[in-house]
């Protein structure tokens, strides 16, 4: 059966970057390793193969050694799926430890830490580009639609360009309401989180203390029937793994099933986000009689993101505190006990950890609603800061005499120009690397 930590590695491996697997030269895979490749063939094209201590075998042994393995690898995973990186951990230490380059060079750790490299920087450098195009394409959307604003508010008399600006101020009295709205519904979203994880705590305890109970006084039965000699440490060993295995395997689902859920929410809290700056856009182009093209785009919340990975970080172990000795007393009498008080234990620690596991994934998931919360308000405030500055600046220019006001309006017909140009080398850019993603192209 496979224990925690695997379980661990099992559900980890989608969201991983990359894997590393790592073999001995002597001696071949075992046979757990080999059920282990059979199960993550899905992720090859995210693994490395690494063949360690080639410092205990000859040149002409290691590579029979590449190649054998080889020859299981790809039984397993395919022909042509599989590169394999010798190298020597301990001489790579040794020669790290002592300075000597050499030495470094001859463990072969260097080349398979760039061929990792490499491939770090092409999966994730995409993923980071892409949100660097994003935010850039944002950030020059903002500062087109300001120095538009600006352009045209300078030719406005005072008197129109005052009723204008108050006109804005006014609607964006109806956008706060609205955001202010939206954080009362997002509210609603983390209530109903905590809700359905109530509710899957108290299935969770309905469904596993009988199950748990039984399991104690069958294993109590047969400890009896052995006749063993140090009842209460072995019942209370097979009770601690009982109840670390039961919960092992619930955390990482209830973990699951709020992470959907908080991701859902993230989803419909960007959604209203990018309707309230387009809101802003539209009432600013209505207002000013502009023709506006903002890029309002707000990522989701990835799989990958730092969101998630502190939701899905899970520092909570099963520590469980071990029990007092029974006192002197008759076996019989004795044997009853423990197991009476193995019994209240066991629902005991249920209780404990449930409580544990309660506190530490709400305590997170505020935290994250929180952060993505501050986040996605701040690219509204931005907007709206834009386009304060604007009037700020039309404002003091209306004051200015025309031969100020004509080189302004030239400098930003300049800015606006510059802009554009950027604006189309960003969309090239994130077309090609959409293209980059969708084809997805294999490692060699």
């Amino acid at each position: 059966a496979r224990g925690p930590l695997i379980d661990v590695a099992y559900n980890y491996l989608p969201y991983v970057d990359a894997g590393v697997f790592i073999v001995s030269a002597d001696p071949p895979l075992s046979e757990s390793e080999h059920q282990f490749l059979k199960d993550i063939r899905g992720y090859v094209d995210k693994l490395f193969f690494a063949l360690n201590k080639i410092d205990q075998v000859s040149d002409e042994d290691r590579q029979e050694s590449l190649e054998f393995t080889a020859q299981i690898l790809e039984k397993v995973l395919g022909v042509g799926c599989v590169k394999i990186f010798p190298l020597s951990a301990r001489w790579a230490l040794e020669a790290k430890q002592g300075g000597n380059g050499a030495q470094l060079e001859r463990s072969l750790l260097p080349d398979f830490e760039r061929r990792l490299q490499e491939f770090l920087i092409h999966e994730k450098g995409r993923v980071f580009l892409k949100s660097v195009v994003n935010n850039l394409l944002k950030l020059i959307s903002d500062e087109t639609v300001s120095f538009q604003l600006e352009q045209e508010a300078v030719k406005l008399p005072l008197q129109e360009l005052t009723a204008k600006i108050d006109r804005f101020e006014q609607e964006m009295k109806t956008v706060s309401k609205d955001r202010e709205h939206n954080g009362y519904l997002l509210s609603g979203h983390l209530k109903t989180i905590t809700s359905g994880l109530d509710e899957a705590i108290g299935a969770f305890k309905r469904d596993s203390l009988p199950v748990l109970h039984q399991e104690l006084d069958n294993e109590y039965g047969r400890l009896v029937r052995r006749g063993a000699g140090n009842l209460r440490s072995e019942l209370e060993e097979f009770m601690f793994e009982m109840i670390r295995d039961r919960f092992t395997g619930w955390r990482q689902h209830l973990t699951e099933t709020i992470s959907a859920q908080l991701e859902e929410a993230h989803g419909w809290f960007a959604t209203r986000t990018n309707e309230t700056i387009e809101r802003i856009h539209a009432l600013t182009s209505d207002i000013f009689e502009l023709k506006l093209k903002p890029f309002t785009s707000v990522e989701m919340l990835s799989k990958k993101s730092d969101f998630y990975f502190l939701f899905k970080d899970d520092p909570v172990g099963l520590e469980l505190v071990q029990l007092a000795a029974t006192s002197a007393l008759p076996g019989f009498l004795a044997r009853k006990m423990v197991l009476r008080k193995m019994q209240e234990n066991v629902s005991e620690l249920v209780d404990r950890h449930c409580g544990r596991v309660r506190y530490d994934l709400l305590k997170r998931l505020a935290e994250t609603v929180r952060d993505f919360q501050k986040a996605l308000n701040e690219k509204v405030d931005t907007t709206l800061d834009g386009i304060r500055i604007s009037f700020q600046k039309a404002l003091a220019l209306n004051q200015s005499s025309k031969v100020d006001v004509e080189k302004n309006l030239s400098e930003l017909s300049m800015k606006l120009g510059s802009m554009a140009n950027v604006r189309n080398e960003l969309l090239s850019m994130g077309a090609a690397l959409q293209e980059d993603q969708d084809t997805k192209p294999a490692r060699s």
